[in-house]
């Protein structure tokens, strides 16, 4: 009968997993995936921002014509009503004072 031979154990050395490529394209396809969703997420909100911002102006806008509108309309009835009533509006009394 042979003698047993005594198998030596060398220290194993670790290996490395390597990730297999479909693996590698799943990480890339989530990744572009959710860099597409922020860029989305981005512009909607700047977008919401600039909007807003347009509305605002164009409502400060709307708000001083419309002020402007009636204070003139008020000023134009205060004279149109001074004249009906016989009385002399300033720049007429000026006139007439100085012919």
């Amino acid at each position: 009968m042979p003698a047993p031979t005594r198998r030596i154990d060398l220290p194993m050395t670790p290996q490395k997993k390597k990730l297999d490529a479909v693996r590698w394209i799943g990480i890339f396809v989530f990744a572009f995936v959710a860099l597409m969703i922020a860029m989305l997420l981005y512009e909607a909100v700047s977008g919401r921002k600039e909007y807003e911002a347009e509305q605002r102006d164009a409502a400060q806008a709307q708000a001083d014509a419309s002020a402007s509108a009636s204070a003139s309309a008020a000023a134009g009835a205060s004279d149109a009503s001074a004249a009906s009533d016989g009385a002399v509006s300033a720049p007429a009394a000026a006139s007439a004072a100085s012919q």
